[in-house]
């Protein structure tokens, strides 16, 4: 099992309705190549752990802690490198899976189509807190 961190805020990852233990769809949201907005479930049934305490100056943002397995959370932390837009879903079904190890492989495949992974810019040194 690995860790994976969701950043987001009480509307998209609907905070104050996970707990522990349940089981959510993350989806991911872009646009087509044809300019249409789509939003799609990238990996499915992942467990909540947890999340972050709501920062003083921005209380509506949150992360959400997930457990999932390695390559379900190299997706979403791919999805998050290539700056899209993630949210959650409650899973009202259990843990019923529609896609293999829970990955939807065409979502992912038509992401990288569509939003080209950024680079990090290492000519300017990052500040340590």
């Amino acid at each position: 099992m690995g860790i994976c961190h969701l950043n987001g805020n009480d509307e998209n990852t609907g905070l104050g309705k996970l707990l522990p233990g349940d089981n959510v769809d993350v989806l991911v949201s872009f646009a087509l190549k044809e300019g249409a907005p789509v939003q799609r479930v990238l990996v499915e049934s992942i467990e909540v752990d947890g999340s972050s305490e709501p920062k003083q100056d921005r209380p509506a943002e949150r992360q959400i802690r997930l457990l999932g397995t390695r390559e379900q959370c190299l997706v979403i932390d791919d999805a998050n490198m290539r700056g899209l837009t993630l949210s959650v879903s409650r899973k009202l079904d259990g843990k019923t899976q529609q896609f293999p190890g829970g990955i939807n492989t065409d979502t992912v495949k038509e992401m990288k189509e569509v939003a080209p992974q950024k680079s990090l810019d290492v000519s300017k040194p990052t500040p340590f807190p």
